[in-house]
């Protein structure tokens, strides 16, 4: 939900309105949400990364890729001795992410 689609008695500025108010992640009964600060004293991240990892090696490819548009990549997507794809990127916004792909389960 972004702020366009608060009502207009919310106090949200024209200028912000299009910034998220909620976002919601679900995995399975768990879930995760984030949001856009309003306050223009906000800065990107400091001293973390925002981690996302998949099975599917596509859907990692293709993330990483919508990521990168107007961000910075630190590390090249890439094949790791633990992972079939690891790559690091900040997002036009400054957050700082991680994408994988879970290898296998190895047999012992």
């Amino acid at each position: 939900m972004d702020g366009t689609e608060a009502p207009p008695d919310a106090g949200i500025p024209a200028d912000k309105a299009d910034l998220v108010m909620h976002a919601a992640l679900m995995n399975g009964d768990e879930l995760l949400m984030a949001s856009d600060s309003y306050d223009d004293g906000f800065s990107p991240p400091t001293g973390i990364f925002v981690h996302y990892s998949t099975t599917d090696l596509d859907r990692a490819k293709a993330i990483f890729a919508d990521l990168s548009e107007g961000g910075e990549i630190q590390m090249p997507g890439q094949e790791e001795f633990w992972t079939p794809f690891f790559g690091v990127v900040t997002d036009r916004l400054g957050t700082p992410w991680q994408i994988s792909v879970e290898a296998p389960a190895q047999e012992t």
